[in-house]
């Protein structure tokens, strides 16, 4: 008998990837709605649907209910409760948000990112001394954690640690010269009058890589206007 990928939820579930990568958001999410459709346990799909519609739809409580309903499949889905920990972090519930931030760290198979964010959570929260301890566990278990390096360095840097948060953005952009790396360390930079200019040279890199990258044009925009004054 032949195998019909059509009645496949797999063959959706890697349409749906295929369709992140080219930034189809929406092409991506009919995919996954067709996997969950002929496999409704199936618990991945409603995780990656749940964290799609988080990030690209601003959707936060329909974003809850696949999360919900993905653990609710498979209760040790580590990301799964990552996710869900941020989705709850945007609703202001804090005590949910810390326990599934928490239970992300006890549950993924990527520790380093999962200590990162609960990290960077806290930092969020203004919980400087905990945030850090959380970066620095996050550096244990995986020294090149690039969001943890970058967090990390933004975190010292609003305490006036200067020296050493160079030191990881620098680090940052060894490891990867992406959008993020590129624009933490501008906006590190933007903060000293006469580094303007090198300010200016890595936010350029980073809307030059991503043109739709919103938050590095303003900082983009408002550096050219300091240096034009």
């Amino acid at each position: 008998m032949n195998h019909n990928p059509q009645n496949d939820p797999e063959h959706y579930f890697e349409i749906a990837q295929i369709e992140c990568e080219k930034r189809n958001w929406a092409k991506a999410k009919i995919a996954l709605l067709k996997a969950i459709e002929l496999k409704p346990n199936y618990a991945l799909a409603y995780q990656e649907l749940g964290w799609l519609i988080y990030g690209k739809f601003d959707s936060p409580e329909e974003s809850r209910f696949y999360l919900e309903t993905a653990i609710s499949i498979e209760p040790k889905l580590g990301d799964a409760h990552m996710y869900l920990g941020l989705v709850f972090a945007r609703l202001n519930e804090h005590k949910k948000a810390d326990f599934h931030l928490k239970k992300a760290i006890d549950l993924s198979h990527y520790k380093g990112i999962a200590c990162a964010t609960y990290a960077d959570y806290l930092a969020v929260l203004k919980n400087n001394h905990e945030a850090e301890r959380y970066f620095l566990k996050a550096l244990e278990f995986d020294p090149d954690c690039l969001p943890a390096i970058r967090d990390y360095g933004r975190l010292l840097s609003f305490e006036d640690r200067d020296n050493e948060a160079e030191t990881l953005f620098q680090k940052a952009l060894s490891l990867s010269d992406d959008k993020w790396s590129n624009h933490r360390y501008g906006q590190f930079l933007m903060q000293f009058p006469q580094r303007k200019k090198e300010a200016k040279y890595f936010l350029l890199k980073a809307v030059e890589i991503d043109p739709s990258y919103k938050e590095a044009q303003d900082d983009l925009n408002c550096i050219l206007n300091e240096l034009n004054d």
